[in-house]
Formats: structure tokens, sequence, C-alpha cells
């Protein structure tokens, strides 16, 4: 059976490989087993397991191994035979441009867009408020975070265009980057709830300004009615791929 289930990292992490590869069992009809699968459900997405169970595996344990079969799928097109199971185990994150733009695209189909919408809890809220949210990763990578500049500009310029709420979600909601935007800037409270609920909630709002890391990028993927902010990428200060690259996101300097 194909497999996704050895592999590093938190919730963010799982969900870019484990879509990647869903895209990829319903494609060649694969058996493949699953990390964070009831979660990734509750947030509408079933992802996919078929009746292809091969005697020998492919081994995908980097970055280079997976783009190297999208590119011999990509080649060979209609010609392209896969008969060996697909294992992703160890140092792969799937995080590359070619990769979430990928993910991304499948994310903002109409099929999948729609499916997500509906297991929404918060649906009504899409295109029917001028709230904000403000994604404030810290944790163990405080020291990489874009700095209270970054947040301060964005919330500065949406002042001008109006809102009503701030809502404020952080691993470290007593650092004083939060703090900051929590006593600078009017209507502004922290958002309090898991964090399937924390992605769905936060891609009903009318404003998105993201963090770093994949978990900021999902919450951005799915906010399809949403103009998303992000940081300009600082070579000392990221840790992961060019997952922010997509069409429509907002860089700011």
């Amino acid at each position: 059976m194909s497999s996704c289930v050895q592999t590093p990292g938190r919730f963010g992490n799982h969900f870019i490989r484990n879509v990647l590869m869903h895209i990829l069992a319903e494609k060649y009809d694969l058996a493949m087993e699953y990390s964070y699968w009831e979660k990734i459900r509750a947030l509408g997405i079933s992802l996919y397991s078929g009746s292809q169970n091969f005697q020998e595996n492919r081994i995908l344990d980097s970055d280079a191994k997976m783009e190297a079969l999208l590119q011999e799928m990509e080649s060979l097109g209609s010609g392209f035979t896969l008969d060996k199971n697909l294992i992703m185990q160890g140092d792969i994150y799937c995080q590359t441009r070619e990769m979430t733009n990928r993910i991304y695209a499948f994310l903002r189909s109409e099929r999948i867009r729609d499916a997500i919408i509906q297991a929404n809890p918060f649906r009504s809220r899409y295109e029917n408020n001028r709230d904000i949210f403000v994604h404030i990763r810290l944790g163990d990578v405080a020291d990489k975070n874009p700095g209270f500049a970054y947040y301060e500009k964005v919330l500065n310029s949406l002042e001008t265009k109006g809102y009503d709420r701030i809502f404020l979600s952080s691993d470290s909601p007593f650092h004083p980057i939060c703090q900051k935007i929590f006593m600078g800037f009017r209507n502004t409270s922290f958002l309090q709830v898991d964090e399937i609920q924390t992605i769905q909630f936060a891609s009903t709002c009318r404003y998105v300004v993201l963090s770093h890391g994949s978990f900021s990028a999902i919450i951005g993927y799915l906010s399809f009615f949403s103009e998303v902010y992000y940081p300009a990428y600082d070579p000392e200060k990221i840790w992961y791929g060019d997952m922010f690259s997509v069409p429509g996101f907002l860089m700011v300097d």
C-alpha cells in the first residue's frame, strides 16, 4: 500500500504532503494510507484510497525524488505507468513552488472548493463581513517571524479600507508582537478555537494576513474570497519552501 504516514512535522506539513498524495492516488487509483485523515476530512477533503496495491515500493524521501516523479509523469503523459507503491518517508516536505502551486490549483478547483465551503461551519460568513484575520507564527521559530512592522504596515493599509474586527491567532499570544497588535488596533480579539476551526473561520474573513510556515499557507489556500497578504521572503528567516507564490496572494515588502 502507498503511504505518507512516516513523515515528520505538525498538521500543516502533513496536510501539504497528504493533499499531493491524494492527487496522485486519485489519478492512479492507489490504495493509500494517510496521516491526519480525520482532521483533513473535517475540512471537507475526502482523501482518496483506491485499489492499486503493488509488490514493490518507490521510496520518496526527499523533495528532489518527488519532483523527479512528477516530471516523469508529465513528460510521459498517458504513456506513464505506475507499477510501485509510493512511500513518503523521512525528509520530504513538498513545499517547492511547483508542488504547492499544484496543491493550490487542486484546492481551488470547483469540486474541491465547493466541498470545503459546505463543510465549513462558518460558511455564512463568506463574502459577508469586513473582518481581518491575522496569523502570527511564533513558538519555536519566534526569531524568524517577519516582525511587528510587517503586521503594522498591512493593518494600517486595511484601516484606510475600513474593517469591522481583527481576529488574532498565535501559538504565543502573550508575545510582544501579539500584544502590540492587540493594544494598538481597534476591535481586536484573539480567536480561541482548535486548529481546524481556526483554518475554517480565518478563511471566511475578508482580509487574511499570513505569517510564515505551512499552517499559514493552508489558511491562505482555503481563503477563496479573501484578500490574502504574506511577508516577502527573507532567506535568513525561512525554514520552508516557496509556498506563498501562488495566484492572487499579495506580497508585502
